[in-house]
């Protein structure tokens, strides 16, 4: 009788159980700060699987305390850039590289040296997380990666 009971409520529990969600942050890379200026960007690639999610913030404490979402988008003939609230993840791989979806720093607290690494964390409005190191690149550097990428 007892077996009885029990497989009715594992069945249910099986069947209410949430979706899993993974999310897997790669190729962080922060652009490097141009002397005489207090913003930057950093890219990431961003492999989503599972439920809907969408990314609400991002954070690089060790080098700015305000980070924005952002797009470029073309806006009555001009490349305008442009801050978002979120970003609607799909499943597959999600890039955040120059020229589209990206992260600005502002007000930046020191100069970070090119080659050091810096925790960045993506938030998704389910209060879930994913981290990686993000390394400071050059300029250069940088539009190389995205070359390949895109």
């Amino acid at each position: 009788m007892k077996r009885l009971l029990f497989l009715p409520l594992l069945a249910a529990s099986l069947l209410t159980r949430s979706d899993p969600t993974n999310n897997l942050l790669t190729n962080c890379i922060i652009q490097e700060v141009v002397p005489g200026k207090k913003i930057t960007v950093a890219f990431f690639t961003l492999y989503h699987e599972g439920m809907a999610q969408s990314i609400v913030s991002a954070a690089i404490p060790s080098v700015s305390d305000h980070v924005e979402l952002h797009h470029v988008a073309m806006k009555n003939g001009l490349m305008e850039m442009e801050e978002i609230r979120s970003y609607p993840l799909q499943n597959g791989e999600t890039l955040f590289a120059e020229g589209g979806y990206h992260l600005m720093l502002w007000g930046i607290k020191n100069h970070p040296e090119i080659g050091s690494k810096h925790p960045l964390t993506i938030t998704f409005d389910d209060g879930g997380m994913a981290s990686c190191e993000a390394t400071v690149r050059t300029m250069e550097q940088v539009m190389k990666a995205n070359k390949r990428e895109n």
